[in-house]
């Protein structure tokens, strides 16, 4: 990876959820749903770099213990695009294209 990635993708998850908690942590064919995203997101080869932004320790150990690199975020963000803003400001403030990349939908 590049020390001024040109393209990162940034995956936000949040904790809550107005469903099912912590749903980007169940388990999907043995994998939580979130590294089936991160996974997608290498696979693609279309990224420097990519992140996962949480609101919660609980979610950045998982990834963290898949090989993510991630970034704990504020928890009052209104939406996953906010989060991923504080993230890109805060990790790769020289990006050139950020993609937000939807947690639960590998």
């Amino acid at each position: 990876m590049s020390h001024n990635p040109k393209t990162i993708a940034i995956i936000p998850a949040r904790i809550g959820s107005d469903e099912v908690y912590a749903k980007v942590l169940v388990d999907i064919g043995g994998k939580p749903v979130i590294q089936h995203a991160y996974e997608r997101a290498k696979e693609s080869g279309v990224f420097d770099e990519i992140l996962i932004a949480a609101d919660h320790e609980k979610i950045t150990r998982t990834a963290e213990g898949f090989g993510a690199k991630t970034y704990l975020t504020k928890m009052q963000h209104i939406c996953g695009t906010d989060r991923c803003a504080e993230a890109a400001r805060e990790v790769f403030p020289g990006a050139k294209i950020v993609v937000n990349v939807q947690a639960d939908e590998p």
